[in-house]
């Protein structure tokens, strides 16, 4: 049964049948979403396109109220609407489903035919029947040889109400969505340095068919750190790292508006050093390898953005030892390097 159907069928539970409805009822709405369901606007539309027999006002105990939430769950989502009448009486409907906007259309089904009985039905008619064709007299007998056989009166019937299949939609496979942030990284030359990116996530949705917890996503981005100055005998030197940036993330543990992403990592970039204000100063770039894990925690905004912070763990391959021209030690990486940070991001 699809969520339309169980929506008419169930509609008439909080409309009272024994009183006419008003041509226009005024109602309170009260609207609960969490993640990627409607907002209250879209969801009001939504029952505005079955019957426009209704305006909202604020609670004030004379008017019906409509109370409106949508739960993410571990298998989806969970809408519940209930229905408070001036007389203290209350009636509840429950509609669960795998995702937010096939639930959210079902239930402003079941909120329209609750104000309105016929939303989803053709309007009755007060027009009169049609006359009987009059009775033939003696002078239109037809001939002995020429039968007329009158057509039966067909009764009127108005056909039952049919409710609307909601519009399907096509799930996206592959979901993006665009991040930047800000980190420390001890990684470079193991002291904590500023280093800013940017990237883009892809997020793959292998159906119901698997766990809600197996939610595969890759993540690409740039790195770029602030120069790192280091004071040496005489002068200093400075490094400034470049990278890109990989992310492999198999798991999405998700409660509620939170959401907890365990990734392996690796960057591989450019680490360039400078020795400034001593003898034989010189300039070297270097190639730039590392590997490690990461643990991302991402708190949902609303249906598009979010916040997070994250934290990495990182060993470098590649870890020169820099010193000048007198073998003055300058910096090398070290052997494990820690990031931490904290980024927004914009789903597409």
């Amino acid at each position: 049964m699809t969520f339309a159907s169980q929506a008419y069928a169930n509609a008439a539970f909080a409309s009272d049948e024994s009183e006419p409805s008003p041509s226009v009822e005024a109602i309170s709405v009260a609207y609960t979403a969490d993640g990627a369901c409607p907002t209250k606007e879209r969801f009001l539309a939504s029952v505005r396109r079955y019957t426009t027999k209704w305006k909202e006002t604020e609670a004030n105990g004379s008017a019906r109220s409509f109370d409106v939430r949508f739960v993410t769950t571990r298998t989806g989502v969970a809408g519940k609407l209930v229905v408070r009448t001036a007389d203290g009486r209350s009636s509840t409907r429950e509609l669960p489903g795998p995702e937010c906007d096939g639930v959210a259309r079902a239930v402003a089904i079941i909120m329209a035919v609750a104000i309105d009985p016929r939303a989803l039905g053709a309007a009755p008619t007060d027009e009169p029947p049609p006359e009987a064709p009059p009775e033939p007299t003696a002078d239109t007998v037809p001939p002995a040889d020429v039968v007329t056989v009158a057509e039966p009166r067909r009764a009127d019937r108005v056909a039952p109400p049919v409710a609307p299949k909601p519009p399907s939609k096509k799930k996206d496979v592959v979901r993006f969505a665009v991040e930047a942030g800000a980190e420390l990284t001890s990684i470079v030359t193991g002291t904590a340095i500023p280093v800013f990116d940017a990237g883009v996530e892809m997020r793959f949705d292998l159906g119901r068919s698997v766990p809600a917890w197996l939610a595969p996503s890759v993540g690409l981005a740039l790195r770029q750190s602030l120069p790192s100055e280091t004071k040496v005998p005489g002068g200093s030197s400075e490094a400034l790292w470049s990278a890109a940036a990989i992310r492999l993330c198999p798991l999405r543990v998700a409660v509620g508006r939170f959401e907890l992403v365990p990734c392996a990592e690796a960057n591989v970039g450019i680490l360039r050093v400078e020795a400034r204000g001593v003898a034989d100063a010189r300039r070297t770039a270097t190639a730039w390898f590392d590997r490690g894990g990461s643990l991302r925690a991402t708190f949902r905004l609303g249906e598009r953005w979010a916040i997070g912070a994250d934290a990495v763990v990182t060993a470098p391959v590649t870890r020169n030892r820099y010193t000048l021209a007198n073998g003055d030690f300058v910096s090398q990486a070290p052997v494990v390097g820690v990031t931490g940070g904290l980024f927004g991001a914009l789903r597409l």
